[in-house]
């Protein structure tokens, strides 16, 4: 009996420490359930069959039992794209003897919702130390997750606008920048925008201003591209963007480059009309001075003039010395006084006295005026149907002379000189090449100032004539190099009087 009660009483310690044990596990298992950590454990074979999932997987929108008899399998609901990746991930930690490892992948909810989850795993294996089973907790993080993509993209955002921004203060630097040319400004410019594009280790770019090109050293057409035009007094400025490899534009780079066209526009705009305002100046100082040495040359030239002549006609018989410093004497008077009427010519240019005539036949009797010599081959290509127009014709014969003459003239050892006349949309064009030894990339933009010149002899007088008349037509005129050797002069007139 007294065994038989000491049985039962141990039976009873055993019965109460079990409950007490269920209660805990049960209190664990509520406690989990109510967690949004899940609990998983699965066997090492193919597909991770689930031998137990905690009740809180519900919110994937699964239940336990879409698990029972293997019906759902743990890689079933690894996202499609992420389930190579980590199975393979698993077992190369597997491989190095990881007891845990964690891995962040999406899950597949049930009403299909892709959520990204934390997943720690713990390896179970045998006395064999072969891998039997994987027990891990999956925690939901698709909110830090999108948190995160959110901060990075406006990181991302942050960024770029700043490189824009970079972009536009530079710009605003070069035109701020002392005595900068166009040429600078837009060369400048041309080196800022690729690092403003989003991947500028693949971008190139081309600016186009006025049929003249500048493009990165990198530059290709591509199918990837974008393109802004902007245009003002005649004058078309156009930005080309590309991307060397497959890339798409972000709005805000199509906006950043249409600022970058409108402002470059601004930019160029000022400039032009800030180097006229100084020529119109140093055009009106030399004016004034010429019109002063002038006058106060002449008088004494010609009573040099008048002493010479005086002096042939009164002594009869000469010595030879005598006569030939005399001669000298009349040559060099002769040589200053054209020296002094050309510098006169400048500031006589008066307002063009308009008639309607041909362009054709006003070159036509400038090319028969001038000595062309032998070794210079002349090819005309006027156009026969050239519609007239209406210009000053002694103006415009002295812009054609005074360009055929430098043309001549910067081929002392021969070439070829090509006119060429033809209409466009609204204007005509003439167009003067010479293939002499041309004119150095950074005069280009000096040619039409006044006095400056590359010639030993010359006063830098006559393309400032010539930039001067065709303004007084509401024209044009531009130079550039030739391709083959030589210079390229384009005039460009509007078909009707006050056009541009």
């Amino acid at each position: 009996v007294i065994l038989h009660i000491e049985d039962l009483t141990r039976q009873n310690k055993v019965n109460k420490a079990l409950q007490e044990a269920r209660d805990v596990l049960t209190g664990l298992q509520l406690i989990i359930n109510q967690s949004p950590a899940v609990v998983f454990l699965v066997r090492d074979e193919e597909g991770w069959p689930v031998e137990y999932i905690t009740d809180n997987i519900r919110q994937f929108g699964y239940e336990t039992s879409d698990f029972n008899s293997y019906n759902l399998k743990f890689t079933d609901i690894i996202h499609p794209d992420d389930l190579d990746s980590v199975v393979t991930e698993a077992y190369l930690k597997c491989q190095n003897s990881a007891a845990e490892f964690v891995q962040e992948y999406r899950i597949v909810s049930k009403l299909g919702e892709h959520r990204w989850t934390n997943v720690r795993t713990w390896v179970k294996r045998n006395r064999e130390d072969t891998i039997t089973h994987f027990q891990g907790i999956i925690l939901d993080i698709t909110e830090r997750r999108e948190a995160e993509e959110k901060l990075k993209e406006s990181e991302n955002f942050l960024r770029e606008r700043v490189k824009e921004l970079t972009c536009l203060y530079g710009l605003s630097k070069l035109f701020e920048k002392p005595g900068a040319s166009i040429d600078e400004i837009i060369q400048g410019t041309l080196v800022l925008i690729p690092p403003a594009m989003q991947f500028p280790e693949v971008i190139c770019t081309r600016i186009i201003f006025n049929e003249k090109e500048y493009k990165t050293v990198n530059f290709k057409e591509t199918k990837w591209e974008i393109t802004r035009k902007s245009k003002f007094d005649g004058k078309l400025i156009e930005i080309q963007v590309y991307y060397l490899e497959e890339n798409l534009f972000l709005k805000e780079e199509l906006s950043l480059i249409h600022e970058i066209v409108n402002r470059l526009k601004s930019i160029i705009e000022y400039k032009i009309i800030l180097e006229e305002l100084v020529r119109k100046e140093k055009l009106a100082t030399i004016g004034t001075l010429i019109g002063s040495i002038g006058h106060e040359l002449r008088n004494p030239l010609g009573v040099i003039s008048n002493s010479v002549y005086f002096l042939n006609h009164k002594i009869k018989k000469k010595e030879e010395k005598v006569e030939k410093h005399l001669n000298i004497l009349q040559k060099e008077v002769d040589k200053a006084s054209k020296f002094i009427s050309s510098l006169l010519d400048f500031i006589r240019i008066r307002t063009p006295s308009f008639k309607e005539g041909d362009i054709n036949k006003a070159i036509e009797n400038v090319v028969k005026e001038l000595v062309i010599p032998e070794n210079i081959s002349l090819e005309r290509n006027l156009d026969v149907e050239l519609p007239r127009i209406q210009f000053d014709l002694s103006q415009m014969k002295q812009v054609f002379h005074n360009l055929i003459l430098n043309a001549i003239q910067a081929m002392p050892d021969g070439g070829i000189l090509e006119i060429q006349t033809l209409s466009r949309e609204d204007f005509i064009y003439i167009r003067i090449k010479d293939s002499g030894i041309g004119i150095s990339e950074g005069d280009f933009d000096k040619i039409f100032e006044p006095l400056f010149t590359t010639k030993v002899i010359g006063i830098g007088l006559g393309l400032t004539i010539v930039k001067d008349i065709l303004e007084k037509h509401n024209g044009t005129v531009e130079a550039m190099g030739n391709i083959g050797g030589g210079t390229i002069f384009i005039l460009k007139l509007p078909l009707k009087e006050g056009e541009l």
